[in-house]
């Protein structure tokens, strides 16, 4: 835990408390309000880090669109009927697997091969299209 926690930024730990830490157990909460008052940091420090746009100074395209961290997973499940995209198996039938890619700072989840996590189909459709249309007319700008 102290490993993933060095490892954030000040800006990526203002959303791991706004977004996860409820989510943990009491005492894996304990060692990360520990961990910002080893830092020197507020309550009210991290609302404004979280609520500065981020200054991105690269370009790596894995980025949350939340957050703006690169850490994430990609958790392969088992793929079940949500009425979108994946039908129901067939009783003979090997399980249909599912991808999905989360963002381990904030769990947003940008890649739901299952259609379940995610926003709606039309939100991710229209970002990830102007995504690649911003990429494609202004390489390095984002």
């Amino acid at each position: 835990m102290n490993e993933f926690l060095n490892s954030l930024s000040d800006r990526e730990l203002a959303f791991l408390v706004h977004f996860k830490l409820d989510s943990y157990l009491k005492r894996s909460q304990e060692i990360i309000l520990q961990h910002i008052e080893e830092r020197g940091l507020s309550f009210a420090d991290l609302e404004s880090l979280r609520r500065q746009e981020a200054v991105i100074d690269d370009d790596f395209h894995e980025r949350c669109p939340r957050c703006a961290s690169e850490k994430h997973i990609t958790v392969n499940s088992i793929a079940h009927h949500t009425g979108r995209r994946i039908p129901f198996m067939a009783k003979d039938e090997k399980p249909v697997m599912a991808c999905f890619k989360q963002f381990t700072v904030c769990d947003f989840v940008i890649t739901d091969d299952n259609g379940e996590m995610s926003k709606p189909n039309f939100f991710n459709n229209k970002f990830t299209w102007f995504r690649s249309l911003w990429d494609k007319f202004f390489p390095g700008k984002r």
